[in-house]
């Protein structure tokens, strides 16, 4: 909203009271308060929108992403994520070209012939899952500076305190990591 509208908007609220408050103190007042009201409502709808944001997936497809992580242990393992409105149709299990506990980093051969497939399915490539074998499935330093997927949710897995796997699903953009809803059916 620029300047003037704001100013009027204020010139109006201040019409709406005796005279002794239409002082030039008290449009600056209220011409803040419109400018702190047009912020905070643009947040409200971008954090109601983040927070409609997930991920869904079945049983089996982590059950199959879970095998994979214990055939990499005690290395970090990775793959993707192909579907489509949030819901994941397909887990593509990617070697770790560069093994190592505390990284990972996907084949490249694969890795372009598992998006290429993605875009002929008419999919979106909804997530880039990799574990954390040490813990904690959160993104790390590392995870955040090589996000270079925004659109796509980024599932980190790590052993739980009972050794079984957990998985939590992020955003990360433009250098900071929100959780999302990661929804486990059937």
């Amino acid at each position: 909203m620029n300047e003037q509208l704001i100013r009027e908007r204020a010139q109006l609220i201040a019409d709406e009271f005796p005279p002794e408050f239409r002082q030039p103190e008290f449009l600056e007042h209220a011409a803040s308060l419109i400018i702190l009201q047009e912020r905070l409502q643009k947040f409200g709808e971008w954090e109601k929108k983040q927070m409609e944001r997930s991920l869904t997936i079945n049983v089996d497809q982590l059950s199959e992403i879970f095998a994979h992580l214990d055939a990499g242990k005690p290395n970090e393992a990775c793959g993707l994520l192909g579907g489509q409105g949030g819901r994941v149709q397909r887990v593509y299990l990617v070697t770790n070209a560069t093994p190592s506990p505390v990284r990972y980093s996907m084949e490249p051969e694969k890795l372009i012939q598992t998006i290429l497939e993605i875009d002929e399915r008419g999919w979106e490539l909804l997530g880039i899952f990799h574990s954390h074998p040490a813990g904690p499935p959160t993104p790390s330093a590392t995870d955040v500076a090589e996000a270079y997927y925004p659109d796509s949710a980024y599932v980190i897995c790590a052993p739980g305190a009972d050794g079984r796997w957990q998985a939590r699903a992020f955003e990360i953009r433009g250098g900071e990591a929100r959780e999302i809803l990661l929804q486990v059916e059937g």
